[in-house]
């Protein structure tokens, strides 16, 4: 955008399969509660680099639950409308 990426959302491989996703959007704790409702495994938020993590499993990515997608879209949502200027 602009000349910038826009990292919304960054990918981590890891080494046994899963994947971690960190996001700048801060979960909520019913967000969290509905996340893990469909065992997707939300991550401390990290104040630190300001990204609240998710993980899925090598299952899930091989068929991730329609939950990972709207994390997604709420993650690109959120970056754009903390990024106007």
């Amino acid at each position: 955008v602009e000349g910038r990426a826009a990292n919304f959302v960054v990918f981590k491989p890891n080494r046994n399969g899963h994947l971690r996703f960190d996001s700048k959007m801060k979960l909520t704790k019913e967000q969290i509660e509905r996340f893990e409702s469909v065992d997707i495994e939300v991550l401390p938020y990290a104040p630190y680099w300001k990204v609240h993590p998710i993980r899925l499993s090598k299952e899930q990515i091989e068929n991730p639950p329609k939950e990972f997608f709207e994390w997604i879209k709420m993650s690109y949502d959120y970056y754009f409308d903390l990024n106007q200027d």
